[in-house]
């Protein structure tokens, strides 16, 4: 049997855990205290390099790879991204123009590309050749997809291709004009990023 003193007992420590949960222990970042405050959903925090910032690093280490390869000509990137309607599953399409493709389907070539030295290893790969060019479809650690295609400058557009180019181009000018050249064959209107050199 409960007496007055018991519950004067149990109220009182209802009180103390209320003050305790009030005022000493609340989680950081919360504004209000008690139970309630401890249970709220934290607020999410932005990862560094993803996003945007993941993007920007991708491409400027296509076009230092275009600049450090003597056969590259010129960096083209299509799709999604470009048209700022990507989600989480879209493919990142990169087209890199180049003189002379005798190499470029092994993938100790492609190691030598920046982006994967630094963390982003080829976990899966799969080679297409088209007319004019080798098309890699990669999947990189901690990347979306990512179709990269090596063209020659008188190649045809490969219908792989197509759809991320007709949803949008950015041409990464390296000073040598040839990938604006290439687009314009294909009927391609694209935004000119970068400065000739």
């Amino acid at each position: 049997m409960i007496d007055v003193n018991s519950g004067l007992m149990i109220l009182a420590g209802m009180a103390g855990l209320w003050f305790v949960t009030r005022f000493l222990y609340r989680p950081k970042g919360v504004s209000r205290g008690g139970l309630r405050g401890m249970f709220v959903r934290e607020i999410a925090e932005k990862a560094p390099g993803i996003g945007l910032e993941a993007l920007r690093s991708f491409t400027e280490d296509l076009v230092t790879f275009a600049r450090n390869e003597t056969a590259l000509r010129g960096v083209i990137l299509a799709g999604p991204f470009v048209a700022r309607q990507a989600n989480a599953a879209s493919e990142v399409t990169a087209i890199l123009v180049t003189t002379d493709l005798a190499g470029q389907d092994e993938a100790a070539h492609l190691r030598r590309w920046p982006y994967i030295r630094r963390g982003h290893e080829i976990r899966e790969a799969r080679l297409e050749r088209v007319p004019g060019g080798l098309i890699h479809h990669l999947s990189l650690r901690g990347a979306p997809p990512v179709v990269l295609a090596f063209m020659a400058a008188d190649a045809p557009m490969p219908p792989a291709l197509e759809p991320a180019l007709k949803q949008g181009a950015t041409v990464h000018d390296i000073g040598t004009g040839d990938a604006e050249a290439l687009l314009s064959r294909w009927n391609i209107r694209a935004n000119k990023r970068g400065e000739k050199t």
